[in-house]
């Protein structure tokens, strides 16, 4: 496509062209016409340039390289069960430790309601849950054996948010609800 564009662009501002052919009478306005599409022609390419480029902006960067990372992390630790770090918990980042309470807490006070909670319930419960969830891997600047173990604490809380959001009824979100409180509190016992 682009060389057709470029031939088409270079017959028109060829000089061997005459001014029959675009119609125009002067010299003048030929001048014209060829410097405005040639400056179109710069554009376009400076413009795809940098649009193929990767963007700069670190919330982007960061990101992409996190998914990149939890992608990698849920095929590493898909086998492997949490235990502690050679008999001692775990070490959270602040940002990590502040969401897991924040989530100990959100599970505390829905599990009270939980019995007598509907669907519509149940799906608000695993809406604040996984906005705190999403903050905390947004947050999350752990690495290494202590990211690998919190993926193994965080994977099965993730899918049973997801599992409690497409419960078709009250009895399935409520069976769920008692084992993603189980997998909640886990946290503690496992991380500091």
């Amino acid at each position: 496509m682009t060389r057709y564009y470029l031939c088409f662009v270079w017959v028109i501002i060829s000089p061997n062209i005459n001014n029959d052919f675009l119609n125009l009478q002067s010299k003048k306005i030929n001048m014209k016409l060829k410097l405005i599409l040639l400056s179109s022609v710069l554009i376009f390419f400076i413009g795809c340039k940098e649009s193929s480029q990767p963007s700069e902006d670190p919330a982007t960067e960061n990101t992409h390289i996190h998914d990149e990372h939890d992608e990698h992390n849920q095929d590493k630790t898909k086998n492997q069960v949490l235990t502690l770090n050679n008999g001692e918990k775990w070490k959270a980042d602040e940002p990590t430790q502040r969401h897991a309470t924040q989530l100990i807490e959100i599970n505390k006070e829905f599990e009270p309601k939980a019995e007598n909670a509907n669907l519509e319930m149940f799906r608000n419960y695993s809406d604040m849950l996984q906005q705190e969830l999403n903050a905390m891997i947004r947050d999350c600047k752990m690495q290494g054996p202590e990211h690998d173990a919190l993926h193994l604490w965080l994977e099965p809380v993730l899918q049973l948010v997801k599992t409690m959001k497409e419960a078709k009824n009250e009895e399935e979100a409520r069976m769920v609800e008692l084992r993603l409180t189980e997998a909640i509190q886990v946290y503690n016992q496992f991380f500091n």
